[in-house]
């Protein structure tokens, strides 16, 4: 479904998803290293 509604939209919702999976990759990797401690 979002990578559908991405296509439709373009350019710029496609920027913001692009974002938001960096944003939660980084939240991810954070959440991980604190556990590891």
């Amino acid at each position: 479904m979002c990578k559908k509604y991405t296509k439709i939209q373009g350019g710029e919702l496609n920027e913001q998803r692009v974002a938001t999976l960096e944003k939660n990759a980084t939240v991810a990797t954070a959440a991980t290293a604190a556990v590891r401690r």
